[in-house]
């Protein structure tokens, strides 16, 4: 039972040392961030690639939470011709519409012909 019990308690530091590959939704994304925190010594040096479901569906305002994961490859997918994010503001839709938030990550991705 003690081998049991060590196991139990070594399991999330033992899958975070071997991760290199996360696939996460903006709100999932927190808790990648949150394991790199919780297990800084064994949190890998490189994440390869993180890899955004629903790009197109979220706001450009987002993505930094993602980008300070640390990741060298960022995949986007979603269909940009799709949902648009969903922005929220006290002033309205003029408002959103006035500071250019209502557009996603991928849409401007798309219009500087990123690869």
């Amino acid at each position: 039972q003690q081998a049991l019990h060590v196991a139990r308690d070594t399991a999330e530091r033992r899958v975070v040392r071997q991760t290199r590959v996360f696939l996460c939704t903006i709100p999932s994304s927190y808790q990648v961030r949150k394991l790199q925190e919780d297990f800084p010594d064994d949190f890998p040096n490189r994440l390869a690639m993180s890899i955004l479901d629903e790009a197109a569906a979220t706001a450009e305002t987002y993505v930094p939470l993602v980008i300070s994961i640390g990741v060298e490859n960022l995949v986007m997918l979603g269909d940009h011709k799709q949902l648009n994010p969903l922005v929220l503001a006290t002033g309205g839709d003029r408002e959103i519409k006035d500071k250019n938030v209502d557009r996603s990550f991928m849409e401007r991705a798309m219009a500087c012909q990123c690869p």
